[in-house]
């Protein structure tokens, strides 16, 4: 029993998110970090206002020994191809990958002879997913890197296999506005968390 006392305990759980911006995102796209051991992403497309998306899995340690954090990044991209993300005091590291996006789109779009919308979200779409992409593989390789992403720790009640499950209760990123303070909430039944959100392009 003492030795239970010092276990490192392997966890997964579930999240959603939830589109209360009043809009339909055309893409959303969640990364969770769990220090060095994990990082997971997941993406979802044309998820209506109001509507809830598909659970992702995360995974993450409990314990008295682990010293280990959830971080995440939260990035969504309107029908009408504008940016968002999410946005917290240490932002920086994301700002400059998602700002590459920008020249890349406008470089895109002068070698279109008639660049028509459909056209120009495809660019910018196809520009976001290479970002996230980008922000996903120097999260994996980097130990310690946590630049543009929100802290929120996941603990043992917040677990697939924890009781709360059995009532439906999810871990849930509610995005309840794209530009603003505490616009997107993490929401788990150990506790919640909020970040403000930013348009990355075009920009301000």
């Amino acid at each position: 029993m003492v030795f239970e006392l010092f276990e490192v305990h392997e966890r997964q759980a579930n999240v959603v998110v939830v589109n209360n911006t009043g809009v339909p995102l055309k893409l959303v796209t969640v990364v969770h970090k769990y220090s060095d051991n994990y990082v997971d992403k997941d993406k979802w497309e044309n998820v209506d206002a109001g509507a809830t998306t598909r659970a992702m899995t995360v995974r993450y340690h409990t314990g008295s020994l682990t010293t280990g954090r959830d971080w995440w990044l939260v990035v969504m991209m309107t029908e009408d191809g504008h940016v968002f993300g999410s946005s917290p005091a240490n932002f920086r590291g994301m700002f400059d990958t998602l700002e590459g996006l920008g020249k890349k789109a406008a470089e895109a779009l002068r070698s279109l002879a008639t660049p028509d919308q459909e056209a120009v979200i495809k660019i910018i779409a196809e520009g976001l997913a290479a970002a996230v992409d980008g922000l996903w593989s120097v999260a994996a390789l980097n130990d310690g890197v946590t630049d543009g992403f929100k802290q929120h720790v996941l603990r043992d009640e917040d677990d697939m296999s924890s009781v709360y499950t059995d009532t439906g209760t999810l871990n849930k990123i509610v995005i309840s506005g794209l530009e603003g303070s505490n616009t997107i909430q993490f929401q788990s039944h150990s506790g919640n968390s909020t970040t403000q959100t930013k348009r990355f392009y075009p920009p301000s």
